[in-house]
């Protein structure tokens, strides 16, 4: 099964075609192919495929809404049947009645989906002063994708309520998980013992490092250190994407507030 997903999804690439599963059928309780192959009959159909809802026909839910807008009649699809220990095409239409190329692939909703890594590193970006326009150009070329101002919209306001539920969290501890003044005295501890053995050239370079560290914490912000050693403002776009060269959207940015609005970004 994974193979043929792979197959597809190699057409879909080559074509900027995108098909969804219309049916399937699944082999029965005991069948030696159940577990590998899962399928015996399975029909693919473009993502265009069916007819529109009548227009008197309401707006239930987001659903709905969808198939309105996707739903163009295409009658383009792949059949796939189970047949002498293979999975064969048996059946198939590659005739679209709408223009089928790379780039407007792009915009499906799940070719513009971000995975658990893309998606965490947007965040961060989100939280920098970069207009929309910005953003998505960020994402495009360092994952390839193509959101929508509509996505980033989406995007920032989930990170708000995820911030409005970490702040009543906080506020409802009775007291932090780890005590404070006991973290410091053994980090403190800590950096003593390794300062007192390292040489005077490495000393130096550390104590230069700690204090630019100070330097960031009494300006509000978060800083961390690369493996070179440099120095990074965690609100900056070096911080989120450290391998990247490009220097002329480098920056590094206090914001009172920590997610900017939509509004803020138009």
């Amino acid at each position: 099964m994974a193979d043929l997903n792979d197959k597809l999804q190699q057409f879909e690439n080559a074509t900027g075609a995108l098909y969804v599963k219309l049916n399937s059928k699944r082999f029965p309780e005991g069948h030696p192919q159940r577990d590998s192959m899962v399928y015996s009959n399975i029909k693919y159909v473009c993502y265009h495929y069916g007819s529109r809802v009548s227009s008197a026909t309401k707006r239930k839910n987001q659903s709905l809404l969808d198939d309105r807008t996707s739903k163009l009649g295409c009658s383009s699809h792949i059949c796939i049947s189970y047949s002498n220990s293979r999975l064969r095409i048996v059946n198939y239409d590659m005739h679209h009645n709408h223009p089928v190329t790379f780039e407007s692939s792009r915009l499906y909703p799940r070719n513009r989906r971000l995975d658990k890594h893309e998606q965490d590193a947007v965040n961060e970006l989100l939280r920098l002063p970069y207009d929309n326009s910005s953003v998505l150009d960020i994402i495009k070329k360092q994952f390839g994708k193509v959101c929508t101002k509509t996505d980033l919209k989406n995007m920032r306001s989930r990170l708000k309520r995820m911030a409005d539920v970490n702040q009543v969290t906080f506020t409802n501890d009775e007291k932090p998980l780890i005590d404070r003044a006991e973290q410091l005295n053994a980090t403190l501890q800590e950096i003593r013992a390794v300062a007192e053995a390292s040489n005077d050239e490495l000393f130096m370079q550390n104590i230069s490092t700690l204090k630019y560290i100070i330097a960031i914490w009494k300006r509000g912000k978060a800083a961390t250190v690369s493996e070179e050693g440099e120095c990074l403002a965690r609100n900056s776009y070096q911080a989120i994407f450290p391998d990247d060269g490009t220097s002329e959207i480098l920056t590094e940015y206090d914001s009172p507030h920590p997610y900017l609005t939509p509004a803020d970004t138009q």
